[in-house]
């Protein structure tokens, strides 16, 4: 499991990649923190939950990490340890 940053159009893009589906989501979801905070400094003292429905798994990706950001801002809370569950 890891993620890496990718250039996209003169934008950070990311890459999160794991055995599963779910280990991947949660890796781009640690990249895309990474992208704002030094994520190793964020201690998880708090959890949430968020859910996400979808047709697909790009659009379920895209959902994913929109709720993560909005629930950022609500919150005003940044994240760094993610726990994935993916239904059909």
């Amino acid at each position: 499991m890891s993620y890496t940053f990718l250039e996209h159009g003169g934008e950070e893009g990311i890459l999160g990649k794991g055995k599963t589906l779910e280990s991947a989501f949660s890796e781009a979801a640690k990249a895309m923190f990474a992208v704002m905070v030094d994520i190793k400094k964020v201690k998880p003292n708090k959890s949430i939950k968020i859910s996400c429905e979808s047709d697909n798994k790009e659009s379920l990706f895209i959902e994913f990490l929109n709720e993560l950001l909005a629930q950022k801002d609500i919150l005003n809370m940044v994240f760094s340890k993610f726990e994935v569950t993916i239904k059909e």
